[in-house]
C-alpha cells in the first residue's frame, strides 16, 4: 500500500503533471492564491501580447535609430528547431512582427510544463543570442508556451529598443521562469 501511495505522489510532482497548472499564483498583501482557468489564461495571454506590442511601438517612437542584427526567419527557425530538440517542445507558430526591425512572436507547445518553464531563459538565449555583449539580436521577443489543449501556461517577453523592458506571466507559481515579487 505504501508503494502505491508513493508512486502516486511522485508522479503527481513531475514536470508533466497537469496539477502544476492549477496550483495558482499568490498575489496581494495577504498573498492570496488565485487559480486561473483555461479561459482566464487565454485572456491573460492576449493581454500580455497586447502589452508587449504596446512596449514595442512606444520604444520604436522613442528610439528609432537603434539597430539590431535581426537575423532572418530561416536562422530563427533553425535556432528554434535546435532548442526544441534539446528542450522537448514543439514549435506551433513563428510570426515576425516589424515595429521597426524584426520582433519574433513565438508559440511553443509542451506537456513538460515545469521543465519547459524553467528552461525558458536558456531557450531565449539560444534563439536570441547576444552577439558579444548583452545586446540581443532582435528588438523584442515574445514566447508563449501552451499545453496540449493550447492553453497558455507561461509567457516571457521583452522590448530592447531604448529603455529595456520585459515581463513574464505564469499560470502558477512554480512555472515562473524568473524571480518575481
Amino acid at each position: 500500500m505504501l508503494v502505491v501511495v508513493l508512486t502516486v505522489v511522485v508522479s503527481g510532482c513531475g514536470s508533466s503533471s497537469r496539477s502544476v497548472l492549477d496550483e495558482g499564483v499568490a498575489s496581494g498583501l495577504g498573498r492570496k492564491l488565485h487559480r486561473a482557468g483555461a479561459g482566464e489564461a487565454i485572456a491573460d495571454a492576449r493581454n500580455s501580447k497586447a502589452e508587449w506590442i504596446g512596449m514595442l511601438r512606444a520604444a520604436a517612437i522613442r528610439n528609432p535609430h537603434r539597430r539590431f542584427p535581426s537575423p532572418p526567419r530561416q536562422i530563427l527557425v533553425a535556432r528554434l528547431d535546435r532548442a526544441a530538440a534539446l528542450f522537448g517542445f514543439r514549435v506551433e507558430t513563428v510570426t515576425l512582427r516589424r515595429p521597426l526591425q524584426l520582433a519574433p512572436e513565438i508559440v511553443i507547445e509542451s506537456r513538460h510544463y515545469l521543465a519547459l518553464a524553467h528552461a525558458l531563459p536558456q531557450i531565449l538565449d539560444r534563439i536570441d543570442p547576444p552577439p558579444r555583449s548583452n545586446n540581443r539580436a532582435y528588438e523584442g521577443i515574445f514566447i508563449e508556451s501552451v499545453d496540449e489543449h493550447h492553453v497558455p501556461f507561461v509567457i516571457v517577453f521583452d522590448s530592447l529598443r531604448g529603455q529595456i523592458a520585459g515581463g513574464q506571466w505564469a499560470r502558477s507559481e512554480p512555472l515562473f521562469p524568473y524571480a518575481h515579487g
